[in-house]
């Protein structure tokens, strides 16, 4: 099959640019390790692998610089990207050091592949599972669709003889079309509407940037990270749910509002700007692999004793603005206001919140939260039973990402950050300050209620 060139959408620019910059870091390396508790074939997971390789482009894709140009170029399978490891007789601790070798070592974006799997044959032991992506080609819910469509056909291939092939199902578009139909959006005048809204919205003068980092940005900066977790239970996820129907919002509306209102109380700063994501995948795409992902600032001024049930309504109507004008692609919009993000950011802090849609509690991890805990009960893949182990993030591209995640009824959150610019007191300060204003703000709501 011969190659296909695309150019990168602008959010793809964005990782590629910072891939430039630091090309050994392992910071868009997301990662998911599975341990099985019963055999598993090998000859029929290279198959499967292979397949589903084979079905999608960006599984096969690596990324370019051609006379200023940034592309992407479509390939064949890569049969090097599947690699079985005898790992008989070793110990945990063994295992554990072979898995983050390879589940932390830079990824070329250039040579590829960007996507790679790793299976640990150990039949005394349980045998293990690493699949491990560049961000570049995978958005959050394209992380538990991989896991989903593998699993599913290595039980195909369970069934099938061994001269017997197995067909890769092909996406109905491709994401390199996507990359072009934005390009073209941008230079119509439907771009041009689009540029004006964000223009506006980040009129100047614009505020200091929260939170204030503890010690001054590096060049070239430090990417390491660590990572403050804590989680709301079932309970009180179900008050959270009901004060947003009360008040007519979305759960991530709600808890949006309550980290504006965070700091404002914790910096007493009234004008606020938070950057946040979305899917931006259209039904067109439901099906496609690629980085569907739209990021915006949501700006708001905190007056000093609003109720918190008239600053989620603001918040709600800032969030829908930023539904309305999210084709406008962030990296384009700083590239045409001429401000350099990495030295210079509008808003440190990405605040992103997600429901998972996966059947197993594994897919959390290669959804781009490598290093979240989500609990060792036993799932399936493929029919044969297995349970996920998370892995620490190492490195963070963004400088602090507050990322909120409900699975199975809990609110999961974790606030990752670069060492380099924040002490772990100041983090862990805001953590508590964030669940005592929910704790005090939800608790308020539900004792003024009737009845």
């Amino acid at each position: 099959m011969p190659e296909r060139w695309y150019p990168l959408s602008y959010s793809q620019r964005d990782i590629w640019n910072h891939w430039k910059r630091h090309r050994l870091g392992s910071e868009y390396n997301t990662c998911l390790l599975v341990r099985f508790s019963e055999p598993v074939d090998a000859s029929a997971l290279r198959r499967a692998f292979a397949c589903l390789v084979d079905g999608h482009e960006s599984l096969r894709t690596t990324y370019h610089e051609r006379n200023g140009e940034m592309l992407q170029c479509v390939g064949d399978r890569d049969a090097a990207a599947f690699e079985t490891v005898d790992a008989l007789g070793w110990d945990v601790a063994r295992l554990e050091r072979e898995v983050a070798q390879r589940a932390y070592r830079p990824i070329d974006l250039e040579v590829g592949p960007a996507f790679y799997g790793t299976f640990f044959s150990r039949p005394r032991g349980g045998d293990a599972l690493l699949l491990v992506a560049h961000h570049i080609l995978l958005d959050n819910w394209g992380g538990a669709f991989i896991f989903e469509r593998f699993g599913a056909l290595y039980a195909s291939a369970l069934r099938l003889k061994p001269d017997e092939a197995l067909v890769a199902e092909r996406e109905p578009v491709t994401y390199g079309s996507f990359a072009e139909r934005q390009c073209a959006m941008l230079a119509s005048p439907a771009g041009e509407r689009l540029a004006r809204f964000w223009k506006r919205e980040l009129a100047a003068p614009l505020p200091a940037p929260l939170p204030p980092t503890d010690r001054p940005r590096r060049h070239p900066p430090i990417y390491d990270a660590a990572t403050e977790r804590f989680v709301f239970d079932e309970a009180f996820v179900g008050k959270i749910n009901a004060f947003a129907k009360g008040v007519g919002l979305s759960v991530y509306r709600v808890l949006l509002a309550a980290f504006f209102a965070l700091l404002h109380q914790r910096y007493g700063q009234q004008d606020v700007i938070v950057a946040t994501q979305l899917l931006a995948r259209s039904p067109e795409y439901r099906d496609v692999l690629g980085y569907f992902v739209a990021t915006g600032f949501i700006r708001e001024r905190v007056a000093p004793g609003v109720p918190f049930a008239e600053l989620c309504k603001r918040i709600g109507k800032r969030v829908d603005a930023f539904y309305e004008h999210q084709d406008y692609p962030l990296p384009a919009l700083l590239e045409r206001l001429g401000r350099d993000a990495a030295a210079d950011p509008i808003a440190p802090v990405l605040f992103t919140y997600q429901r998972s849609r996966r059947t197993s509690a594994a897919s959390a991890e290669l959804a781009g939260t490598p290093s979240m805990v989500v609990g060792s009960a036993p799932f399936s893949f493929g029919g044969t039973p297995c349970t996920s182990h998370p892995m620490p993030k190492r490195e963070i591209a963004d400088e602090f990402h507050a990322m909120l995640e409900e699975i199975d009824g809990a609110l999961h959150c974790r606030f990752t950050y670069r060492r380099e610019l924040w002490n772990a007191a100041t983090v862990a300060g805001m953590v508590e300050e964030y669940r005592a204003f929910l704790d005090g703000a939800i608790l308020e709501a539900t004792a003024s209620q009737p009845g």
